[in-house]
C-alpha cells in the first residue's frame, strides 16, 4: 500500500501499466527475469582428429536448442546467435580423447571462424585425456562459435563418444 498526498505519480519505463478507478490504482511493472535461451549439442560417434592441426568438431545431436542456435544438417560445427538474441553468453565445451603419445594438445573456442576467445591446454597422462573450456562473451546477432581440438602428434587420437564428450553449449 502506498499512501501519498500527491495528486500525480509518474512511473516511467517500458512495461509500466496503471489500472483501476477512483482512489485505488494498481501499478504493474513488467519484467523480472528473461526466458532461458541457448543450446547444448553433442556428437554420438567418434571423430577422427588431424595430427598437428586444428580439428573443428561437428555435432549431429542436440540435448536442447531453444531458438535454432544449431543445425544438424548444415554448418553442424556452429552455434549461431539467432536474430534478436544478441547479448552476453556463457559458452563452453568438453571432450575426452583416446590416448596418444603423451604430447600436449589444446582445445579452443573460436568466434566467427577467426578469433580465439578461450583456450585450454591438455596433457596426456598415458591413459586418458579430457578437457573443458568455457568463457563469458558478448555475442551479436549472427555471430557463431565453434569448438576446436589440436593434437600435437600424428597418432590416431579420436574423440571418445560418451554422455559428456564431445559436448558444446551456450546460454
Amino acid at each position: 500500500t502506498l499512501t501519498t498526498d500527491a495528486t500525480t505519480l509518474d512511473f516511467v519505463g517500458a512495461g509500466v501499466v496503471a489500472s483501476g478507478t477512483g482512489a485505488t490504482k494498481t501499478i504493474t511493472i513488467a519484467g523480472g527475469s528473461a526466458a532461458f535461451a541457448g543450446a547444448r549439442v553433442y556428437n554420438n560417434a567418434n571423430i577422427s582428429l588431424n595430427g598437428a592441426a586444428d580439428t573443428t568438431l561437428t555435432y549431429n545431436s542436440e540435448r536442447y536448442d531453444t531458438d535454432a542456435y544449431h543445425s544438424t544438417s548444415s554448418n553442424t560445427s556452429r552455434l549461431t546467435v539467432p536474430t534478436g538474441k544478441g547479448g552476453y553468453y556463457h559458452i563452453g565445451a568438453a571432450v575426452s580423447l583416446t590416448t596418444g603419445t603423451g604430447e600436449p594438445s589444446y582445445v579452443q573456442i573460436k568466434l566467427n571462424g577467426m578469433t580465439s576467445i578461450a583456450v585450454a591446454t591438455v596433457f596426456n597422462n598415458g591413459s586418458f585425456e579430457a578437457a573443458s573450456v568455457s568463457c563469458d562473451y558478448a555475442l551479436a546477432d549472427a555471430d557463431y562459435v565453434e569448438f576446436l581440438v589440436y593434437v600435437q602428434n600424428g597418432s590416431k587420437n579420436a574423440i571418445s563418444a560418451a554422455n559428456y564428450s564431445p559436448e558444446f553449449w551456450l546460454h
